[in-house]
């Protein structure tokens, strides 16, 4: 099995110090599409019964204009650490996010992907050196993946298509 931990990241908060003790390498930034983060948000506060005059106060919460500063916020502390690999999950599973991780850090390593993620990698269009390493795109099935960088460094980030 593996260790893993979810960090929400609050702007203003700070980051548990803890998060620059442990291997930088093992650190996934995940970033999502503005839109569809506050479709999930407003959603999540209809399900606990949660509207603005409930509350008294503006809940901006949900709201597109904050979310995107809070995802402006989050990719410049990706930025500030280039060996964290960013990943974009919009409309993604649960387990394609973990199995996408999983093959990131594992070419990052040289190591050898569990075979799982290797049989999904190559559904998805991707041939890999034996290793576990993405060398080539098969021509069989279209690319809806494009990366840029493994690193966020500047504006570049592992940017992924929509499916």
């Amino acid at each position: 099995g593996y260790k893993v931990a979810n960090l929400p990241l609050v702007p203003n908060c700070p980051i548990p110090k803890e998060l620059y003790e442990i291997d930088q390498t093992r650190i996934v930034g995940l970033v999502i599409d503005p839109v569809v983060l506050s479709s999930i948000r407003r959603n999540r506060l209809s399900v606990m019964g949660v509207g603005r005059r409930d509350m008294g106060v503006s809940i901006d919460y949900a709201e597109l204009q904050k979310i995107q500063e809070e995802l402006t916020w989050a990719r410049a502390l990706y930025a500030q650490n280039p060996d964290w690999p960013v990943l974009d999950v919009t409309l993604r599973g649960v387990e394609e996010t973990a199995a996408r991780i999983l093959k990131i850090l594992n070419d990052k390593r040289g190591d050898a992907s569990p075979q799982w993620v290797e049989e999904m990698w190559k559904e998805r269009g991707h041939t890999t050196d034996g290793a576990g390493a993405a060398s080539q795109l098969s021509p069989a099935r279209p690319l809806t993946t494009t990366v840029t960088d493994w690193g966020a460094t500047g504006d570049q980030y592992l940017v992924e298509g929509l499916y």
